[in-house]
């Protein structure tokens, strides 16, 4: 009997760890907990982006948290016009500890330079703060976690344009799941 226990119990961890707790407490559960935990936090009285970064760089909301090696928060100027908007963390941002830093960030500076931008003249960030295993794509529960961080950040910066880069990240912000081309 002990063995079936522990292999329900090896099953639900795994569940968990890929999905959130969703499964696990199933959605109603799930988000009142999730909401009480995000209002139970001083966040989001933060009055800049650096006091924001310094309140949630150790958020454990989500399984995302427990397989970080950094929290992945935002750069650039916090009171750019424009603000880039990506999906999640790559190995790469996951190690260093910045959005946008490897292959895709390459093509971001130049896709910057084209428009005589730089990283400097923008701020960037991404919808989750944490990367997702082998680079898949956000859980809906990962990003309802992370949108709130996300919606502080364009609080905080006032940007007059922001910049959605790719499906995901525009479907998140935009609370749709309409197609993006006509």
């Amino acid at each position: 009997m002990d063995a079936i226990i522990y292999k329900i119990y090896q099953l639900f961890s795994q569940e968990i760890e890929l999905y959130g707790n969703e499964l696990a407490l199933g959605p109603v559960a799930a988000a009142e907990d999730q909401q009480t935990t995000l209002q139970s936090v001083n966040w989001q009285q933060a009055s800049s982006l650096e006091e924001l970064a310094d309140q949630i760089h150790t958020c454990t909301l989500c399984q995302l948290s427990k397989s970080r090696n950094k929290f992945v928060f935002g750069v650039g100027n916090p009171h750019a016009d424009m603000m880039v908007i990506g999906e999640a963390p790559g190995a790469d941002e996951d190690r260093i500890g910045e959005p946008f830093v490897g292959k895709a960030g390459e093509l971001l500076d130049k896709m910057l330079a084209a428009i005589s931008l730089n990283r400097e003249t923008v701020y960037i960030a991404n919808i989750l703060k944490c990367r997702p295993p082998q680079n898949r794509d956000p859980l809906p529960n990962e990003m309802q976690l992370c949108k709130p961080y996300l919606l502080k950040q364009i609080e905080l910066s006032s940007p007059k344009i922001i910049l959605c880069l790719g499906r995901i990240a525009a479907h998140a912000l935009l609370e749709t799941t309409e197609p993006l081309a006509a």
